[in-house]
């Protein structure tokens, strides 16, 4: 037990370690290339670090530290669990299909989690508005597709388990390939005038939120800024998706109860690990997120605090790959 203890804890901190080396190696970066006359981003960029607020650079080491762990995590754990669902599995059922569009969305995410790192270490931003509004949505994709690809999985599981035969037809990866290529085009489209908004319109603050007065300030109004439409869309298609999340677990706790011997091939306490694994991911990263969405619209909450959220929010992907192993017909059965 006590070897157990110590090697848990060396490799805590090990990690912890690794998180910190990333930091301060981001840090030295920008501290060569702002130091100097010679900067190589020049003194603009350098008189805009200086410029920003005490309360913004409270939390920009957190949110690094967030983002980094995301990092150093997720990106292995993602390209392994990718390698494993083409390679090893193939997409040759549905619930494969819909694993391998979560684990590339989150690559896509993790891909561009350097970019924020480099940002609040050094609170600037070099790269210009392109690349800034690219990782926004890349971002807000993840987030969207995420919850999608999550209650599609809950939902085809949920159909392995209580409908198991009628369900053969509707469970292929056609039909999952269809879900998904059409989720990726609705989050995209659906986050395309969401990046003009309230970010990305000063490449030199790029992931820096603005309080709706300033956004307001342009217009001649000074008022609480109200939700757009967008962001209600958002809303609701989080809740919903919550929603079926909730029910395709009652349902499959329904049929446990009634159908025992019918379902004598599955370990039933594995069967009900992912859908416990799926709501605790909707708990804790999907609905902050929304709650903070909708109150800094309002002004209602500090917009440091909505940055650290959704740093917060980011690590879903070094989750996902424990649903993928939770998902798989082999884990379900029982040896």
């Amino acid at each position: 037990m006590i070897s157990l203890t110590r090697r848990f804890t060396s490799c805590k901190c090990r990690k912890l370690c690794a998180i910190a080396i990333f930091v301060s190696f981001m840090r030295c970066i920008h501290t060569f290339c702002l130091c100097g006359s010679d900067s190589v981003f020049g003194e603009e960029q350098a008189a805009i670090t200086c410029k920003m607020s005490p309360a913004a650079k409270e939390t920009d080491t957190p949110i690094a530290v967030i983002y980094s762990l995301a990092l150093l995590v997720g990106l292995p754990l993602n390209v392994l669990s990718l390698w494993v669902l083409v390679r090893r599995h193939g997409l040759r059922s549905a619930n494969t299909v819909i694993m391998t569009h979560l684990a590339v969305s989150d690559l896509l995410l993790i891909l561009t989690l350097p970019l924020r790192i480099y940002y609040y270490v050094s609170s600037s931003w070099p790269f210009g508005a392109v690349l800034c509004k690219v990782a926004i949505l890349v971002f807000r994709t993840n987030i969207l597709s995420s919850s999608f690809f999550i209650t599609f999985i809950s939902v085809d599981r949920m159909l392995a388990v209580s409908y198991p035969l009628r369900s053969r037809t509707l469970r292929t990866p056609r039909t999952s390939w269809i879900a998904c290529v059409a989720v990726w085009l609705l989050a995209v489209i659906y986050c395309l005038p969401e990046i003009n908004c309230k970010q990305g319109k000063d490449s030199t603050k790029c992931f820096r939120l603005l309080n709706s007065n300033s956004t307001n300030s342009s217009s001649g109004k000074d008022t609480i800024g109200s939700p757009p439409v967008y962001v209600y869309i958002l809303v609701i298609c989080l809740v919903l998706l919550f929603v079926i999340n909730l029910t395709s677990t009652a349902t499959v706790i329904r049929t446990l109860c009634r159908r025992k011997n019918d379902l004598m091939g599955h370990n039933i306490r594995k069967v009900f690990l992912l859908f416990t694994m799926n709501l605790l991911m909707f708990s804790f990263f999907f609905l902050p997120f929304i709650i903070v969405t909708l109150l800094s619209w309002q002004d209602k909450i500090d917009l440091q605090v909505v940055e650290v959220i959704i740093a917060h929010a980011s690590l879903n992907c070094c989750l996902d790959p424990i649903v993928y192993y939770f998902s798989f017909d082999a884990f379900w059965k029982k040896n």
